[in-house]
């Protein structure tokens, strides 16, 4: 499958994009419900691309919160949420970049074929349905620094808290054993 035949499954649904063939990328601005931009704006930006070997199609969604340096704690909490709005939620995964910038990915095979018109759609909708679904408490986690997660998602989340604890507390570990040896 090509960025152009991608393209023009697009065009036919009326999604709005932008062909970047010097990328090898497809942009997409996504009208939403809920969810506003840093700036704004109510489209979800997404970028559609084909891997290196051709075998997946790659949709990432940026979840633009205008995030500043200074809000280095309000970070890790909203991390620890948007990682239990991906287990909650098919197909998607959770990417942070070093940079601060959050993108939810889904990926789609091209191994057993070309993509349909309904597998695109639902690769696109798997990731604007939790993005507006969960917009009001990411802000919120973001405001407060408190996550606001729905009260069955709490033993989830106190696992992955305890997990994500758990790992942090081993890699201050084995920085300490590095050292006896130095």
């Amino acid at each position: 499958m090509k960025l152009e035949e991608l393209g023009a499954i697009l065009a036919e649904r009326h999604i709005p994009h932008i062909m970047r063939p010097d990328e090898d990328d497809i942009l997409i601005a996504y009208p939403m419900k809920h969810y506003k931009g840093s700036e704004g704006q109510r489209d979800l930006m997404m970028r559609m691309s084909i891997s290196e070997n051709e075998d997946l199609v790659k949709f990432q969604a940026f979840l633009d919160y205008g995030l500043s340096d200074v809000q280095l704690e309000s970070k890790q909490i909203l991390f620890r949420l948007l990682l239990m709005v991906s287990l909650r939620s098919p197909m998607i995964q959770f990417e942070m970049l070093s940079t601060g910038s959050m993108f939810f990915v889904v990926e789609a095979p091209l191994r057993d074929g070309e993509l349909t018109h309904d597998q695109i759609s639902l690769c696109i909708e798997s990731l604007v349905q939790p993005v507006d679904q969960y917009d009001e408490d990411i802000r919120h986690s973001i405001r407060m620094g408190v996550s606001k997660l729905p009260l069955h998602g709490m033993v989830v989340h106190e696992m992955m808290t305890d997990l994500l604890d758990i790992r942090l507390s081993e890699e201050i570990e084995s920085e300490e054993d590095s050292d006896e040896w130095i």
